[in-house]
């Protein structure tokens, strides 16, 4: 029975924050128009770079599987906000109430971000996927591969979360955040295949980068989804994902123990 409770606590905050982000209308309105035109931007930039260059195929892509990337990282972009979250809840001081609440930390800001983005992943990145569908060649080439990405995304977006939720435990030491988020965003923007396929990079850099957590947070999904990597070769980057999220979780609750003995000891 306490797990069902468990259950239904977390279920409910799920619910209320999909259901709250509906009060942002006007960002939605805007979100809506500007991830298509963020995937018009990158498919004429790419066109021009693939007609300039007379080569028909760059980083292993041709130009449509370039466009797909694109769409498939939209998807999995700016989905995590939980550092910022527990940022502003020091600076408001409503991270007093979020402590003395009868709920696990960890579980109340991942139920917290899958109602958001759940809801952003139904009203915003649709819109996306019919815009690229119609106009820029976007097409779900194998229904096997799809359904592996669509897992390899969930544990991407996990371990995203995990990554977001350390530095945003970073605010219990330092009074200015914003320094440390542009740092983390851009990181992870260029280490995870989010400014470009990193196929784009020499085999030495890429071997580097594949030893780090970054690639699996984005950019073994969209590689999955054409089709780039075998089932079996699919099957360990899932075991990867879910080592480097274990590894995470290993820190964030170190962390989050250190965080709560400074809170506990002398406030923020």
């Amino acid at each position: 029975m306490e797990i069902v409770s468990e259950i239904r606590k977390y279920t409910a905050l799920y619910k209320i924050n999909f259901l709250n982000a509906f009060a942002y209308r006007f960002g939605y309105a805007i979100w809506t128009i500007l991830q298509p035109l963020y995937i018009s931007i990158m498919y004429f930039i790419w066109t021009t770079v693939y007609t300039h260059s007379g080569a028909a195929v760059l980083g292993g892509l041709t130009i449509s599987q370039m466009v797909t990337y694109y769409v498939v990282q939209a998807v999995l972009d700016n989905w995590v906000g939980v550092d910022l979250r527990i940022n502003e809840s020091i600076l408001d001081g409503s991270l007093s109430a979020d402590m003395i609440k009868p709920v696990n930390f960890l579980m109340m800001h991942l139920s917290t971000e899958l109602g958001r983005r759940t809801n952003a992943l139904i009203f915003h990145m649709i819109p996306v996927a019919v815009v690229s569908y119609f106009f820029f060649g976007f097409r779900i080439e194998s229904a096997t591969f799809a359904g592996l990405a669509v897992i390899s995304g969930i544990l991407g977006l996990t371990l995203n979360f995990m990554y977001s939720i350390l530095f945003g435990l970073s605010s219990f030491w330092t009074k200015g955040y914003f320094g440390t988020r542009g740092i983390k965003d851009g990181l992870s923007w260029l280490m995870s295949g989010g400014m470009f396929p990193l196929t784009l990079f020499s085999s030495g850099v890429m071997s580097v980068l594949m030893m780090t957590p970054f690639p699996y947070m984005g950019f073994v999904t969209p590689m999955i989804f054409l089709g780039f990597y075998t089932v079996q070769e699919t099957l360990k980057i899932f075991v990867l994902q879910i080592a480097w999220i274990a590894i995470m979780g290993a820190a964030y609750h170190f962390l989050f123990k250190k965080a709560r003995a400074r809170f506990t000891g002398v406030g923020i």
